[in-house]
């Protein structure tokens, strides 16, 4: 298989990738490493715009697995290192058509974020959505951006499969919502002596702040996590895999 050679950084392929943007580039992502494109190709529709692959990636024996792919641009170690958005690039980085998850019809547990601004912990809490059988993410003001490179690696690709929405108006869709809104507070039901509806909605807020008061007023429910008092708080990413999976035990137990 013949690549194509690129050495120059003024190359308009090379400047595409140096000054991608997703606010310019909407229905465009950036994905690295062997992980991230190995789920991206297992979606139903996929789309490669550019592919570059380093030369050590090139010669590596994780290469044959995408080296079915067109159009790959090889390109000099260095290179990649000074266009690749991480400190420790892996070697193959692409451009790619945003995938399209389908949406749930009846979901039974569903996750609403509020303010999230930290990538790596959006990744995570999307990560862990996934493994807890969440059937849908909402995403309300302020979110940070699901397909940045920074979210997409801490959620190693679960925004492949996880169905994902902005929500302007929280109020009309618990309207909606055939089920109950629940929200974490230091004064609420203990975690391990409530049980938890299905269908049900957990809200979750920015990392500091928490919970908007507006948003909070809605919340029909309020849940308290047990802990250590001299444990202050919990970081919203364990507050969010601690309530699911608490869910799921009830729910899926048996």
């Amino acid at each position: 298989m013949e690549t194509i050679k690129i050495t120059s950084a003024q190359n308009p392929v090379i400047k595409k990738f140096n000054t991608f943007n997703r606010r310019k580039s909407p229905n465009s992502i950036m994905i690295e490493g062997v992980h991230l494109h190995q789920e991206y190709l297992k979606q139903k529709e996929k789309n490669f715009e550019s592919i570059l692959v380093s030369r050590h990636f090139l010669a590596s024996t994780e290469f044959p697995q995408f080296s079915h792919l067109e159009n790959i641009i090889e390109i000099p170690d260095d290179l990649m290192a000074k266009i690749s958005p991480s400190k420790n690039p892996a070697g193959i980085l692409s451009l790619v058509a945003e995938p399209k998850v389908a949406q749930t019809k009846t979901p039974r547990l569903v996750i609403i974020l509020e303010r999230i601004q930290d990538p790596g912990n959006m990744g995570t809490m999307l990560r862990t959505s996934l493994a807890m059988n969440v059937d849908e993410v909402l995403l309300l003001e302020a979110c940070t951006d699901i397909w940045s490179e920074k979210c997409l690696r801490a959620g190693m690709g679960a925004q492949f499969y996880l169905p994902c929405r902005k929500l302007t108006d929280l109020g009309q869709w618990q309207k909606e919502f055939n089920g109950p809104l629940l929200a974490t507070d230091l004064q609420g039901t203990n975690l391990w002596q409530t049980p938890l509806p299905s269908p049900a909605a957990f809200i979750f807020g920015n990392e500091g702040q928490g919970v908007s008061h507006d948003s909070l007023k809605l919340a029909s429910q309020r849940i308290k996590i047990p802990m250590n008092p001299q444990a202050e708080s919990l970081n919203v990413a364990s507050s969010l895999a601690i309530l699911s999976h608490e869910w799921n035990r009830q729910h899926y137990s048996n």
